[in-house]
Order: C-alpha cells, then sequence, then structure tokens
C-alpha cells in the first residue's frame, strides 16, 4: 500500500475514532480500529502490528493517564464514559493503538531518526488534540495542556517503534 493510502486510511480511522468519542459512542471508534487494524494486519506481520498496537496503547494509558491526572486533558461528560471524565476512554486507547500500528508504514522516513519523531511528536501531538477539542471530544488546559501534550506526545515517539522492515510475501495488496 503506498504511502497516500496508508495516509487516507489513518486519516479516516483518525476522524472515525474522534467523532466516536465526541458522540459518546464507542462502537465507531471499534469498528475503525478493527478495520484498520485488519488493512495493516493483510499487508504486513499481524504479530507486528499488533505488538505496535499494544505498544500505543500502553502508551496511551500512561501518557494520557498523566494528562488526565494533572487536569491538563479532560474528556467532556457527553462522551458517555460511566466512571467519570477524570477516566481515559476506549475511543483514546483506539486512536493510540491504530497510530502506534501504522506508524512505521505512514512515515517510514522516520527509521532511524528518533529525534526528528521527537520532534514531530511535538508538534504533530498539540495539532491532533487541537482538532479533537474542536470536534468536541477531549478538552485541553490551554496553552500548559497543549504544552504537555507535545512533551507527552514527543515522549511517546521517543519509545514507540518506528520501523517495519518487511511486509508480507503473500497477498494481493502489496508494497
Amino acid at each position: 500500500m503506498n504511502l497516500l493510502a496508508l495516509f487516507l486510511v489513518f486519516q479516516g480511522a483518525w476522524f472515525a475514532i474522534v467523532y466516536s468519542g465526541a458522540q459518546g459512542n464507542s462502537v465507531w471508534a471499534i469498528a475503525a480500529t478493527a478495520m484498520a487494524l485488519g488493512l495493516l494486519i493483510r499487508m504486513y506481520s499481524a504479530r507486528g502490528v499488533l505488538l505496535r498496537a499494544t505498544i500505543g496503547a500502553s502508551c496511551g494509558i500512561v501518557l494520557d493517564g498523566t494528562l488526565i491526572y494533572f487536569d491538563l486533558t479532560t474528556f467532556p461528560a457527553t462522551c458517555g464514559l460511566p466512571f467519570g471524565e477524570d477516566v481515559l476512554p476506549l475511543w483514546m486507547l483506539c486512536l493510540w493503538s491504530i497510530f502506534a500500528a501504522i506508524l512505521p508504514y505512514m512515515v517510514p522516513w522516520l527509521e532511524g531518526r528518533r529525534a526528528l519523531g521527537v520532534v514531530f511528536g511535538a508538534a504533530g501531538g498539540p495539532i491532533a488534540y487541537f482538532s479533537a477539542e474542536k470536534l468536541g471530544a477531549i478538552e485541553v488546559a490551554g496553552l500548559l495542556g497543549y504544552s504537555a501534550v507535545g512533551i507527552a506526545w514527543s515522549a511517546a515517539m521517543a519509545v514507540l517503534p518506528l520501523a517495519e522492515h518487511k511486509p508480507k510475501a503473500s497477498g494481493s495488496l502489496r508494497q
């Protein structure tokens, strides 16, 4: 799958997941995650894709959990969280999973360039959260909150796997 197609898959999944969160219904988030992971697994190692998705969800729990703990981000009550707005919702875990799973394929130029990935995270994280905030899925605590999001995403890009070397040998969808 070419880079443009991967980018479109990610952007479509991102929008469906964030919109799902804004509506307080995780069904679309789960469906978008399953479809995007399914496409990746058809083309690449299922083990690698699922491992990166798990690492991404773990990063989300730690990093977004920290942002929530310090009241730097919150999830509006309209997100339908049974435990309140201080809990990381399922749709955010879906988002982290998709991002981590697709990252090495969507931006292969980051392989071997960890410092560039950290800069990418510092800029891209706040932009994504700003967009999600405009859709009503999250609330960020002003400049301090966005600064913390940038730091969190820099940390994420420092630990997320940035390389995948081999697509699946079989299958009709090849790079």
